[in-house]
């Protein structure tokens, strides 16, 4: 089975931080567990990249388990662009960056 790259862009790595800071403040270790969750959602779209629902415009979304965040990307064939990492409870029109 082919693992093609995966990149990250800046919003994505912002969105994953702001996130993983309010687990924190939370729960001690809870933002552990939702960058666990990330890395396994991130795992799954390296090996089977159309696996995910197609949403808009080549976009796929993948849901993060056990956490209300989903992972918006584009899949090329050549590499998989990671574009949000969208906390469901949020304004629906911040999905549709890239």
């Amino acid at each position: 089975m082919k693992r093609f790259p995966l990149r990250i862009k800046e919003e994505a790595i912002h969105d994953i931080r702001v996130a993983y800071v309010w687990y924190e403040k939370r729960s001690i270790g809870l933002g552990e567990r939702f960058l666990e969750a990330i890395d396994v959602c991130f795992s799954t779209i390296k090996n089977q990249p159309k696996a995910f629902q197609e949403i808009y415009k080549g976009q796929r979304q993948a849901v993060i388990k056990t956490f209300p965040f989903v992972v918006l990307y584009h899949f090329n064939y050549r590499e998989i662009i990671v574009f949000a990492v969208f906390n469901t409870h949020q304004h629906p029109h911040k999905k549709h960056r890239q």
